[in-house]
């Protein structure tokens, strides 16, 4: 029976996903209520918080609003435990432990199921650990008793600070909660800013670390007796580490607790100052991501760390465990909607608690304000494109991998044909590079291949007949392509020649103006030179190409590749932005540090001519759309009110 309910929660997750997006799990969209016993998409949900799963494929998620813990088997959402809320309703929610529907709580968050499926619950207003038993079936009823904390006898919430076995104990704001493989829970307690341990066989609460009075909140890394948090909430348990991850919910980071050592570390973010990374920056954990509002948490089976951020944030978020490098998985910052589609094209208004399913494909999780379950699945979707798709032979063509997000490893096949014989890797590259450049000895017409992976699953992108190649022996035209369009003037570029029909051409290149380096035993009249820029500036580039039949027009691209180091000055009168990506394709981000109300966006063409005008929303964080620009660099000008500011952009 458990490995049936095992394979109908994938069968259903199959049904529900589609790879790469996020999609709606379960809920009605901009309905939000209470339902039993209904269909996934039918049910309705009241700020769902946190969500677990039993070891029989069963779901388990507490929702707030309702004050309820619901259960999903198959494809249905039964109410378990807590009264079936109605608003407005006296005593639908309160403290009584009894069985099913008959018990309450009062606005429950946290949950976890043990080896032996009973349920513990974070009962966040009733400063208690609830238990509820393992389930059976649909007809049977489930009890609703109180492991640890001080049960509601007067009406009022009785909260503290005291360690003790069972009601003796005392919490304030009991929010996430982790088990660990030897009979633990760990819960944060959130209004005390402490980790609380519970032994699950005595019901025993020990306070691990953090405040001890309850009113001391802080940043402060080191021993369990000297560590201070800030309001923590999510917190999972890493058997492999023996140690615990916390979403430092008031600090905006993500907190180590190696259980071993007895230490506290900041694991995401700065390690000094108040809160961190208002807009939550990707990069590497320590040095340049931050984050806003950590939420909720998870962890893969190769130790990854998934988050949420809430609070306006709204993210979906990954830790790589190899390189610490921090990737915005779904969602967008500061931006609150309930779209579903590609990831950072999603949106979620205040996403919280998830759980990784056991395939190690999908994340479920909880998005709280929108009265929603969703969905990501995780694995990639390859796809790519080549900057030419017909070329003589002698010619190169540069593959641009344009799979979706958190692909790390590629594997290019063309067919037909062998390897350095009727075509090779060229410019250093290989099969496994992920933007390769293929040189085409014979003409033919190419099938192109690509095969990615990432930790989550593997894709294929085949596309047939796509590169067609011909004899080197017609009218030659000019052309090339750099491997980048700026940098600082210590960076090397390098220019990769793409004439046709190159049988008996020569070549000379030119530069203006002219204050450049060949380097690497390149030359002026090289194939492909390699050359370093020795002052700032835009620079035009000229391939010039000789054959002894043809006349051949040069290749000419005016103010093509860009050295920082001269700039376009802002007014005083000025405030900052950033865009994300730049590079890009032509949709991009403008990101900036205050309110767009009555801002306007121009793109600018080098010559100065005004190519596009657009309003932007009184947000600040918003998406432009510019892909009918051609190739090249722009300016960006923001104007909001009486303030002006430009940035390069470069669309490729």
């Amino acid at each position: 029976m458990k490995r049936i309910l095992q394979l109908m929660l994938l069968s259903l997750l199959a049904l529900q996903i589609t790879a790469q997006t996020v999609t709606t799990f379960s809920g009605t969209r901009g309905s939000a209520g209470n339902s039993n016993n209904v269909s996934l998409s039918a049910a309705l949900w009241s700020q769902p918080n946190s969500i677990c799963a039993d070891g029989n494929g069963n779901l388990w998620v507490t929702d707030d609003g309702n004050h309820c813990v619901k259960m999903i088997q198959g494809t249905t959402v039964y109410n378990r435990a807590g009264s079936q809320f109605i608003p407005g309703t006296p005593g639908a929610y309160g403290y009584a432990n009894a069985y099913s529907s008959s018990a309450k709580f009062n606005a429950p968050k946290g949950i976890v199921c043990d080896a032996n499926n009973v349920i513990y619950v974070c009962d966040y207003n009733n400063n208690a650990i609830r238990r509820i038993d393992a389930f059976t079936t649909i007809g049977n009823s489930q009890g609703v008793t109180t492991l640890c904390g001080a049960p509601e006898t007067t009406g009022i919430a009785v909260k503290g600070t005291t360690d003790g076995v069972g009601t003796a104990a005392r919490f304030d704001g009991p929010n996430g909660i982790c088990k660990d493989n030897s009979g633990n829970l760990y819960v944060t307690d959130e209004n005390n800013s402490s980790i609380r341990k519970i032994v699950i066989s005595t019901g025993a609460v020990t306070t691990l670390c953090g405040s001890a009075s309850g009113t001391v909140g802080g940043l402060v890394d080191g021993s369990f007796a000297t560590a201070k948090f800030k309001w923590p909430r999510g917190i999972a348990f890493s058997a492999s580490e023996n140690a615990l991850y916390v979403c430092d919910y008031g600090n905006g980071r993500i907190r180590k607790i190696d259980l071993t050592a007895q230490t506290v570390s900041v694991y995401l973010g700065s390690t000094t100052g108040s809160r961190n990374g208002f807009m939550g920056n990707d990069g590497n954990r320590l040095t340049t991501a931050n984050s806003r509002s950590t939420e909720g948490i998870a962890i893969d089976y190769q130790g990854n760390i998934f988050f949420s951020s809430s609070n306006n944030a709204n993210t979906i978020r990954r830790i790589e465990k190899t390189t610490g490098n921090v990737l915005t998985l779904a969602g967008s910052h500061q931006v609150a909607a309930d779209n579903d589609g590609f990831y950072t094209n999603s949106r979620f208004n205040l996403p919280m608690g998830m759980y990784l399913t056991p395939d190690k494909t999908t994340m479920i999780l909880c998005d709280n304000t929108n009265g929603l379950i969703r969905s990501i699945d995780l694995r990639p979707v390859a796809d790519f494109r080549s900057n030419y798709t017909s070329l003589s032979t002698g010619a190169i063509a540069t593959i641009t991998d344009t799979s979706l997000s958190m692909v790390n490893s590629w594997k290019w096949t063309i067919t037909p044909g062998t390897l350095n014989t009727d075509y090779q890797f060229a410019n250093s590259t290989s099969a496994t590079s992920q933007n390769p450049q293929i040189k085409f000895l014979t003409a033919g017409t190419y099938t192109i291949k690509d095969s990615v992976n990432n930790p989550y699953g593997a894709a294929v992108k085949i596309k047939p007949a796509y590169i067609v190649v011909s004899n080197g022996t017609g009218q030659p035209t000019a052309d090339f392509i750099a491997d980048k369009l700026w940098g600082p003037a210590s960076t090397i570029f390098t220019f990769t020649n793409q004439t046709t029909n190159t049988a008996s051409c020569t070549y000379s290149w030119a530069f203006n103006p002219a204050t450049i380096a060949y380097i690497n035993s390149t030359t002026q009249n090289s194939a492909n030179p390699q050359v370093r820029f020795t002052t700032g500036g835009y620079y035009s580039v000229t391939l010039n190409v000789s054959h002894p039949t043809f006349t051949v027009a040069p290749k000419v691209k005016t103010n093509y590749i860009y050295i920082t180091g001269v700039g376009i000055n802002n007014s005083g009168n000025s405030f900052s932005f950033e865009v994300f990506p730049n590079p890009n394709s032509g949709n991009f981000t403008i990101r900036t540090n205050e309110s767009l109300k009555g801002a306007t966006a121009e793109v600018i063409d080098l010559q100065g001519r005004s190519l596009a005008t657009m309003n932007l929303e009184n947000t600040m964080e918003q998406q432009i759309n510019c892909k009918g620009l051609t190739s090249g660099i722009y300016i960006l000008k923001v104007k909001a009110d009486d303030k002006i500011s430009t940035q390069r952009i470069v669309i490729e």
